[in-house]
């Protein structure tokens, strides 16, 4: 089922979190996009 976001929501998708900054009344506003780092692993 579908909801209207709201600002601070936030999903991960294909490495990426997409945040809602700002909305528009019922409409995204503004989004941030942020790539989530891979673990590395330090031997």
């Amino acid at each position: 089922r579908s909801r209207v976001p709201k600002a601070t929501d936030s999903f991960d998708f294909a490495g990426l979190r997409l945040e809602v900054i700002d909305m528009d009344g019922n409409r995204v506003d503004k989004v941030l996009l942020t790539q989530i780092p891979v673990p590395t692993e330090d031997a």
